[in-house]
């Protein structure tokens, strides 16, 4: 997959070459403690998926009730659950609801979160991510700690790059199945049924979906070399945003879809450039930070901040640049690469790729405090290409 899409995803052509590697950009230091809390319940699935959430948060570290500086009780009520959360300035004791036993637990541990650290929380999300556990690479969706998982295509080849809708309903994902060359479809999450977006002559990849619904933006070849598209909801009759002799790829809205960020390489390597959404005011927005800056993520409550991977030592990693200023700094720091960053709905962690060699993994990322953790086991296979969605309707 290492052609036009080397924009889109380093490889290992790119992984090799010194030439990308600028060593300007610098890590960031982080020194943010972690809040002991005490979490229970007398139900040993919501007590399982209580304690499992806030293992992987990076602001909290699971407690003695006699260490603890908060206390999380749980209780299952009808239709929800019972929060009861002692400690801090003010306690908390709620009810909240959700679908199902365990998805109200987790609702319920957003809401401490919230409480605690005044930022939403991410637990009650669903991911969409690449798996090759079938022995092809095929779209997966399940609930974001990876539980009630299930396999959304069966194409038996390339099924990549899966993006949600806004409301969860529908993904667009870059499929080789029908010409051998990558194509764009659209998915029905609950039928799994699938249509046809874009089969242009050349390549078609990277579609998303505006933050408000109203767009689908792509990178297409059909005029020669890949450049940025933009159309309605539905992706039909893409309009053409760029005219450049470079290749382009990887298209993200602003929080506001106002404005897109994408992956050009007229400076002589991949680079971050940003535009209006009907082409206008196009403009360079990475320069001196790393030769080689693909894979764009803008923040969904900080529109001055985009994660993107960054080459970086001799490899590459999750970087965070500062739009404002035009400054960045590395985040992840290995082992192997760090790839793919997907924002959560909180602002404060993305969920990312770790590649060693031919093995890949899902991680989540906490850019405050620093700290990661493995978001599966190796029985779902090599993951990679997570997008997220928060359900709770915070």
């Amino acid at each position: 997959m290492c052609t036009a899409a080397v924009l889109a995803a380093p490889c290992a052509l790119a992984q090799s070459s010194d030439a990308y590697q600028l060593g300007q950009i610098t890590r960031t230091q982080f020194n943010v403690p972690e809040l002991p809390i005490y979490v229970t319940s007398e139900n040993a699935e919501v007590l399982a998926a209580a304690r499992r959430a806030f293992e992987v948060h990076g602001a909290f570290k699971l407690a003695t009730q006699a260490q603890a500086k908060y206390s999380l009780a749980l209780t299952p009520d009808v239709g929800g659950m019972h929060l009861k959360l002692t400690g801090g300035a003010a306690p908390l004791s709620t009810n909240v609801q959700g679908p199902d036993l365990r998805r109200s637990a987790l609702r319920a541990c957003d809401k401490a979160v919230s409480h605690i650290l005044g930022i939403p929380g991410f637990f009650d999300s669903k991911i969409a991510y690449v798996s090759d556990l079938s022995g092809n690479r095929e779209i997966y969706a399940g609930d974001l700690l990876f539980n009630n998982v299930r396999r959304l295509t069966s194409d038996k080849s390339n099924s990549l790059y899966p993006r949600w809708s806004p409301d969860g309903a529908k993904l667009l994902y870059t499929g080789y199945f029908n010409t051998g060359f990558p194509d764009i479809f659209l998915l029905d999450f609950a039928s799994s049924k699938r249509s046809t977006v874009a089969s242009y002559k050349g390549t078609n990849t990277g579609a998303v979906f505006s933050p408000n619904g109203h767009y689908v933006a792509m990178a297409l070849s059909s005029s020669g070399n890949p450049e940025i598209y933009i159309a309605g909801h539905d992706g039909k009759n893409p309009k053409r945003l760029t005219r450049t002799k470079a290749l382009e790829s990887s298209p993200v809205f602003s929080p506001d879809s106002s404005r897109l960020c994408f992956v050009n390489d007229s400076a002589g390597g991949p680079q971050l450039y940003e535009m209006n959404i009907d082409g206008s005011n196009m403009r360079r927005i990475t320069r001196g930070v790393s030769g080689h800056c693909t894979e764009p993520a803008w923040n969904p409550k900080r529109p001055n901040l985009i994660a993107f991977t960054a080459a970086y030592g001799r490899g590459f990693q999750i970087a965070l640049l500062d739009n404002s200023t035009g400054t960045a700094q590395a985040l992840t720091a290995g082992p192997g690469d760090g790839i793919e960053a997907c924002w959560l709905n909180d602002g404060r962690h993305v969920v990312y790729t770790q590649r060693q060699g031919k093995q890949s993994k899902l991680r989540i990322f906490d850019t405050l405090s620093g700290r990661s953790a493995d978001l599966h086991s190796a029985r779902v296979g090599n993951t990679s290409q997570a997008d997220a969605l928060y359900q709770g309707g915070q």
